[in-house]
């Protein structure tokens, strides 16, 4: 596809931009009319929004890549932005984020006034990302806790991370919050007594030295504010490229590149400094005699810490399994502490590929930006099979698929058991998560053919699990002897900690011969497989 040019360089006055002795530039129609489409394409686009969902999925009539969005629909988690896919008439509009308010705005309905209940246009998914205003009905008493859209009651706390105190929230007076992954926090917490904050003015006034805290005190207080801005930057395998769309197999250096910008907070012992920072870049160690070296089949988490005056940008030790970070000192054990995931033990940053290549970081001083499974020695991948980097703040929509079998060929197998697609313990995709409950979905397609017919044959989805269907749907019509159908299952839920796989599964009554197909050898499209979209 060509580039579309400006409507500057289209109609400017000369051949060669402000040189009138290169003569009077001929306006070539070819790009007026590109130029003109794009415009038209674009401006019929504007305002194409629904109230609901149900209106949305019922108007179809748009070519694939149309923009539209969805902003009054009873259930919450509908309201966002979609993109269409398929041809016009056909296709499915499918949610790419959320609407673009900064601020979403609660309404109380209901509670006490130490556990309120409110609705809101959309509910938060990732933390950091918008702000939510609040207007108390009546003022707290103490810890406060708050369930919107009927999520689950999660607390509010205070600018610091603390549970709030009495009269922290005033009936009528309005307070904005930050969604925290497992709590809301307020960007500013004051005491409202106004008997204090007078005897506070006065003793400010009487001397300089009281007004020398009072300032440090609200500096400290504005530290806290500027620290709630998440890390800007994402794990990447390619230099300068923070969501790759190619395959990146066996990749021996992995970047951390800005992406929403080019700050990350750590915090130094006493406050959250934010520390500007340009791409950096982790060479990964293969050397097994290197501490904390990256062996094959292991997970590690990223961290960003200041040490010696400098950022350092490293892993912590390996988990200490699949699904779990292991706990106490000589880990790479996590804590959500002032509104990010920092280190909870002093821990051991590996910060290159050389045996030296070391650095000791205090406890809550380094700050976790994501990790990964490595898939050999010093190796790292990010592929449609395997998604195996994983970044804790940012995360994009990734696309992934497999059918490990040849187009054209076909398998038998007839008995009510699932099992992997074909018996190929290859027909599976797998995901790394930095964090639990990283959101997913698949989809499944199996092709099939009966000697007999007339009986019932499934498609499933495995999660975690080659042999247990988490899948819905997945039955394929019932037909006559030797006549191909198809079975769809799709699942959408949230993924563990640590490694996770979805399993392309099969199962068929046991009677007569159940063949299952690959898919048409000339036409790719027409192809079974897994496929899957995952938030990394």
């Amino acid at each position: 596809m060509s580039v579309i040019k400006t409507a500057a360089e289209i109609f400017r006055r000369y051949v060669t931009n402000g040189v009138p002795g290169s003569g009077i530039n001929p306006v070539n129609k070819d790009d007026v009319v590109a130029w003109g489409s794009f415009l038209e394409s674009t401006i019929g686009q504007v305002g194409l929004g629904y109230s609901t969902l149900a209106l949305l999925n019922g108007d179809l009539a748009h070519g694939a890549g149309t923009l539209s969005f969805v902003y009054n629909d009873a259930t919450a988690a509908y309201n966002g932005l979609y993109q269409k896919s398929g041809a016009s008439g056909a296709g499915t509009w499918t949610r790419i984020g959320d609407l673009w308010e900064t601020v979403v705005n609660l309404n109380v309905t209901g509670g006490t006034a130490n556990a309120i209940t409110a609705t809101a246009i959309e509910n938060p998914t990732v933390p950091g990302a918008k702000l939510f205003l609040l207007t108390p009905t009546a003022a707290n008493t103490g810890p406060t806790t708050i369930n919107i859209n009927g999520t689950g009651a999660v607390a509010i706390k205070n600018a610091f991370g603390v549970d709030l105190a009495a009269n922290s929230l005033l009936a009528g007076s309005q307070v904005l919050m930050a969604w925290q992954t497992d709590h809301y926090q307020l960007l500013l917490s004051a005491n409202p007594d106004a008997s204090a904050f007078t005897a506070a003015c006065a003793a400010s006034a009487s001397a300089a030295a009281g007004s020398a805290s009072a300032a440090a005190a609200s500096a400290t207080s504005l530290a806290g504010i500027v620290g709630l801005a998440p890390p800007g930057g994402r794990l990447t395998l390619v230099s300068g490229v923070a969501a790759p769309s190619s395959d990146q197999a066996a990749v021996s250096t992995v970047f951390y590149t800005p992406d929403t910008g080019e700050y990350v907070r750590i915090y130094d012992g006493t406050n959250d400094v934010l520390r500007q920072f340009s791409e950096m870049s982790l060479a990964l160690d293969s050397n097994a005699a290197h501490t904390g070296y990256h062996q094959s089949g292991k997970q590690f988490l990223f961290f960003v810490a200041y040490s010696g005056g400098s950022l350092v940008f490293g892993t912590g030790p390996a988990m200490a399994n699949d699904s779990s970070t292991g706990t106490g000192a000589g880990t790479t054990e996590v804590e959500f502490f002032k509104g990010a995931w920092r280190n909870k033990n002093t821990i051991t940053l590996r910060k290159g590929s050389l045996s030296g290549d070391t650095v000791s970081i205090p406890a809550r001083q380094a700050t976790m930006v994501g990790g990964f499974r490595a898939t050999a020695d010093g190796q790292a991948s990010d592929t449609m099979l395997r998604r195996l980097l994983s970044n804790a703040y940012n995360p994009v929509p990734r696309k992934m698929f497999v059918n490990a079998q040849t187009l054209g060929t076909s398998w038998t197998y007839t008995l009510f058991a699932f099992r992997q697609a074909a018996g190929n313990t290859a027909n599976k995709v797998e995901v790394f998560q930095c964090l639990p409950n990283g959101p997913a979905r698949a989809r499944a397609i199996g092709t099939t053919q009966h000697s007999a017919g007339g009986v019932l044959m499934f498609t499933g989805i495995g999660v975690n699990s080659v042999t247990i269907n988490s899948g819905k749907g997945g039955l394929h019509p019932v037909v006559a002897a030797n006549l191909s159908t198809q079975g769809i299952s799709e699942w959408e839920g949230n993924l563990n900690l640590g490694y996770n796989y979805l399993a392309w599964l099969e199962a068929s009554a046991a009677s007569g011969t159940t063949t299952w197909l690959a898919g048409d050898a000339a036409i790719s499209a027409f192809s079974s497989g897994l496929q899957a979209e995952v938030w990394n």
